[in-house]
């Protein structure tokens, strides 16, 4: 199906391969131009597990393919990134996912990128008032994304934010939410409470995870930074009712934020459609004989 170069075929699509745009566990993620349309694109490489090798294991992974192609199939969003399309390729075993190209790179990858300890406070608001608009989203959609993060956070090249990455992700039915949402799917340091206790979850658990990000966004840094085992960390995030430790040096409105984000209950947490509400104070000053109102919008 390929030849042996960076130009290849799949499916219905001619591309040519460009430079690594980033890997992990999941696989690879290269540039790729569409040969036939000039589209720039992400293009995502899945290597599958062997039934001979691990049956469970393939079985699983098949699964969770399915799972997240549904997901792209169905969101439609500024604030998501774009499907294009998504083949299986038999001779090398891999998956491939084409996906719009996002230039900016993630927010995990800005620090690094543009040499910050952290973002400023007025960055952080924009992005995080973009990221409860995605979020309200797909939320409305009966979507969880359940590994909310910096890393799966891109950023387009006008700024937008964009949330990738739906691997994790899952569909629900309202009455049935929390019973079908007990294993435990995410990262780590950005986990809720009751997804490690695996007590049951829902939508809130990503408010959670948005807490932590906006933390990692204020901090240059993931939301538990003394917690490098992993045992120690899911007992310490499963326990510890004031969550992660805040940033120094944040404004109150910030740490109001992360309060409210970040309650131990999930039930005391708001929605994203709650967090979007503006509260409006309305400051008037005087310039000479006409008295200018303006208004201070803040996300709290």
């Amino acid at each position: 199906m390929f030849r042996q170069s960076t130009d290849l075929r799949t499916g219905e699509i001619e591309w040519t391969q460009g430079e690594l745009l980033g890997e992990g566990a999941f696989g690879r993620v290269y540039a790729g131009l569409n040969q036939q349309t000039g589209e720039l694109m992400a293009v995502k490489v899945m290597q599958l597990i062997s039934h001979q090798l691990n049956k469970e294991a393939a079985y699983q992974q098949l699964k969770d393919l399915e799972n997240e192609m549904s997901l792209y199939k169905k969101l439609r969003n500024k604030h998501v990134v774009g499907f294009i399309d998504a083949r299986y390729d038999p001779e090398t075993s891999a998956y491939y996912i084409f996906l719009e190209y996002v230039p900016g790179g993630s927010i995990a990858s800005m620090f690094k990128r543009f040499k910050l300890q952290r973002f400023s406070e007025d960055l952080v608001r924009n992005y995080t008032r973009q990221l409860l608009t995605g979020l309200e989203y797909l939320h409305s959609c009966k979507i969880v994304h359940r590994d909310l993060k910096g890393a799966n956070v891109l950023v387009s090249r006008d700024g937008v934010v964009k949330l990738t990455d739906f691997g994790a992700s899952k569909a629900y039915r309202d009455q049935t939410i929390k019973e079908c949402m007990k294993s435990v799917r995410g990262s780590l340091y950005w986990m809720a409470p009751e997804v490690i206790r695996g007590t049951g979850y829902d939508r809130r658990a990503d408010i959670w995870s948005l807490g932590c990000t906006v933390i990692e966004m204020l901090s240059g840094t993931h939301p538990w930074p003394n917690l490098d085992n992993q045992w120690t960390a899911m007992f310490t995030i499963a326990k510890t009712e004031e969550g992660p430790p805040r940033p120094v040096n944040i404004s109150p409105e910030a740490a109001r934020f992360l309060d409210r984000c970040l309650q131990f209950d999930p039930a005391k947490r708001p929605t994203a459609t709650e967090l979007l509400q503006v509260r409006v104070r309305v400051c008037a000053c005087v310039d000479g004989n006409a008295a200018v109102v303006r208004a201070c919008v803040s996300i709290s």
